[in-house]
Order: C-alpha cells, then structure tokens, then sequence
C-alpha cells in the first residue's frame, strides 16, 4: 500500500473516532488504537526520521478510560520533542496495571523540557496562565489531561513529567481507580 493510501486510511480512522465516538469513557484497547492511528500518520508526515513503539500488556480490554487521553501527550512528543530531530526519533508507549492503578508511560528521545517549565509542572502550578501561552508552550493538551484526570480519579490520577536519560521526556499517565465505589 503507498504511504498516501496509508494516510487517507489512517486519516479516516482518526477522525471517525474524533467524530462519532462521543463517549466519555471507551476501552483502553479503542484509546491505544486511536493513538496509534496518530502515530501512523504521524510516522508518514516525518518520513520515517521517527518511530513509535507500543508496548501493551493483557490488560488493555479490561480497563475504561476517558477518551482522549493518550493522543495529546503523544502529539506533544512528535511536535515539541522530536520536530526537528532529523534521524533516529523514538517514542515508547508503554502499559502497565497492577491492581487499581493503570499507568500509561510515554517515553520520548526528543530535547526534554526546560527545567523551569518542568519544575512548575512537578510543583502543581498550572504552567501558564494564559492560554496563548499554554498553547505556544506545548502544554496546553497536558494540563487538559492532567485536570480531567485529577477531576475524575482524584489527588492520585494525572500526568507526572520527566526528562530522561535519552535526553527527552517521560510523560506518566496515572489513574488511580483506589476510592471507586467504597
């Protein structure tokens, strides 16, 4: 199949999940696919200089999630840490549960993400109080996220930021499903 071919198949994807799903919570399993459409198309429009790997355990079909919660901290990866990496960019996606708690690591060899912004971020303070300076920031998609979670889970649900050892970002997704139903 030629890669146009590829992208109008994708695309179509992408969007009819944009479109039509309007559900609050979906399976993780149509949450992953979704953001692995992304990722295809996002793979085409960089030519191939960046690959996304997903790694996911037994545990996708038996957790609910909020939609749209894995795509805009992906897209944050492809556009903010690896834009201009000519050869060699890698995301990792990564599931892992362990009783209550499902963790969604988003892993990027990208350039990271300035200490002051980051140290904000660790402290709870919104980075920006603007929101043209969310959106110019990148982190407009992430505090989205991150409030959403803390809304519907709780002080033990949201998105904890990291630089890692490859020089880019370690973006954690945590929903912490403890206090449910007691």
């Amino acid at each position: 199949m030629t890669a146009l071919k590829k992208l109008a198949k994708y695309l179509g994807e992408y969007f009819k999940f944009i479109t039509y799903n309007k559900s609050e919570f979906i399976p993780l399993s149509a949450e992953l696919k979704h953001a692995q459409m992304y990722a295809a198309i996002q793979e085409i429009r960089f030519q191939n200089r960046i690959s996304c790997r997903f790694e996911l355990a037994g545990i996708v079909d038996s957790w609910e999630v909020p939609r749209l919660i894995v795509q805009p901290i992906l897209e944050n990866a492809f556009i903010h840490g690896l834009e201009y990496k000519e050869t060699g960019g890698s995301i990792v996606v990564a599931v892992e549960a362990e009783d209550r708690q499902l963790n969604i690591r988003i892993k990027d060899n990208g350039i990271g993400i300035d200490p002051k912004q980051l140290e904000r971020w660790q402290a709870g303070i919104a980075l920006s109080s603007r929101k043209e300076d969310a959106t110019k920031d990148g982190i407009h998609g992430l505090e989205n996220v991150h409030k959403r979670l803390k809304l519907l889970y709780g002080s033990g649900s949201g998105i904890c930021l990291a630089n890692n050892e490859l020089g880019g970002v370690t973006a954690m997704i945590t929903i912490d499903r403890t206090g449910e139903g007691e």
